[in-house]
């Protein structure tokens, strides 16, 4: 009989495991419930070991990097000013120095390859070349545009000699001229590129990029505007020419880069 009841005893409690062992399996497969205590997954057990991203390939690179710089130059523009322009009769002077922006384009771009995750010495040299190229002609960049107050300044004033001119309209980019236009051209793109990073099997891929920013620059430039740009000139004497400044803000109008 004690034989008997240890034998049903040991039944209870193999039953009573399996039980527990099936039931803890269940736990572990069902979805968690609202108010239920978090599961952690395999992961964040330290079970699973993540697996990197696979590196840019430089098809993606290419694109990438002309991506990169054509952000980076919308930018610039969006903060874009002028200032220390001078306006005297029916002209408005921009010289050298006057086109700036509160964007740095280099630091930019550095901001978007890090973003796409871009190889640091790729990214140098993409940014290195476009950013140093685009400073300088923008700081060399200077024209010369008709200003609305023109017209009338041969006409006598006797009651108001300080009549202000009506301001400076849309005017093409592409009627100025920069220095440093030519470090923006396609072949002067890739040699500074590859100055930056000389992997010999990384210079065709910088002949690609550059030769279409160089290309793209021309074409926006060709369509590219000055505007929102205030003057503030006036007469001092009944007749004479307008004289004062030009100035403003978000200056570089037309199609994006």
């Amino acid at each position: 009989m004690t034989k008997q009841m240890g034998r049903v005893f040991g039944v209870v409690v193999l039953a009573a495991g399996l039980a527990a062992s099936v039931s803890n399996d269940v736990w572990a497969a069902t979805p968690e419930l609202p108010g239920a205590p978090p599961q952690a997954s395999p992961l964040q057990q330290g079970t699973v070991t993540p697996v990197a991203a696979a590196p840019l390939t430089w098809s993606e690179l290419e694109t990438v990097g002309y991506d990169g710089a054509a952000s980076a130059v919308n930018e610039w523009r969006k903060a874009s000013s002028l200032s220390g322009a001078t306006v005297k009769g029916p002209i408005v002077t921009i010289p050298a120095g006057a086109l700036q922006s509160t964007v740095d384009i280099t630091k930019e771009m550095d901001a978007y390859f890090t973003a796409k995750k871009v190889k640091p010495e790729v990214a140098r040299a993409f940014s290195g070349a476009f950013g140093a190229a685009w400073n300088a002609w923008a700081k060399g960049y200077s024209t010369v545009a008709p200003v609305a107050c023109a017209g009338i300044d041969l006409i006598p004033l006797t009651s108001i000699t300080n009549t202000p001119c009506l301001g400076l309209p849309p005017h093409p980019m592409r009627l100025g001229a920069s220095p440093a236009e030519l470090m923006l051209s396609g072949p002067a793109l890739a040699t500074a590129m590859k100055a930056l990073d000389p992997t010999p099997t990384a210079a065709p891929h910088y002949d690609i990029v550059a030769t279409k920013l160089g290309v793209r620059f021309q074409t926006w430039l060709g369509v590219a505007l000055l505007q929102n740009v205030r003057v503030d000139a006036s007469r001092a004497k009944t007749i004479g020419p307008f004289v004062g400044k030009a100035y403003g803000t978000n200056v570089l109008g037309g199609p994006l880069f």
